[in-house]
This record gives structure tokens, sequence and C-alpha cells, in this order.
């Protein structure tokens, strides 16, 4: 049975987070637990705040949602210059905290960056 789906988009600000939430929305409509996670957040430090990129995210997804789970449990990852030579990711880490979540909930919206 499918229990994870993947949201990406060509790009930023064309609704991948609408489509994440509409689809929270519809699973935990329909008594099923749905949790959204975003394991990487990219942010140009000078346009915004890392913070306050966190912050809208989480705050949307956690309304959707009928599980609450900190900031760090939706958004491991955080890039702060996307134009850094040498990024270094940690799948490992992402992979676990995929692994933490598929136990609260019977559905994980991960939304690509």
């Amino acid at each position: 049975m499918l229990t994870s789906l993947f949201i990406t988009g060509t790009n930023t600000n064309i609704g991948k987070t609408i489509a994440t939430r509409a689809l929270l929305q519809s699973l935990n409509d329909n008594w099923s637990s749905a949790i959204g996670y975003k394991p990487i957040i990219k942010t140009k430090f000078q346009e915004t705040s890392v913070l306050d990129e966190i912050n809208k995210f989480t705050s949307t997804i956690s309304q959707s949602s009928q599980i609450s789970l900190t900031a760090n449990e939706i958004n491991p990852v955080i890039i702060q210059n996307s134009h850094e030579k040498k990024l270094v990711i940690d799948f490992n880490q992402i992979n676990k905290k995929i692994t933490i979540l598929k136990q609260k909930a019977n559905y994980i919206i991960v939304e690509g960056c």
C-alpha cells in the first residue's frame, strides 16, 4: 500500500505547499492520519529569515494535520545559502526522520524544496 507521496515542482512558489496541504486535509478528513514533511528547507538569507521560512511552512502544515510535531521533526535540514559549492546533506538523518514519522501516521506527504 502506498504510504508516502513526494510533492515536487520546477521552481519555488509554484504551489507545492498548497498541494501538500490539500492532500493532508483530504487524508486527515477521511479518518486517516497524515503528516507533512519537508526534509530540506532552502532559503536565501538576504530575502527572508530562516526562522520565518521554517515557521511559515510548519504553521501551514501543522494546521492540516491532527498530529502535533516540532519544527525539527518536520524540517530537519536547513540550507541557508544555496550557492555553496560544497553542500553536504545527511540523507541518513532524513531517512531516520521519515522512519520515525511513519510510526506516528498512516501517510507521509514529503515536499521537495
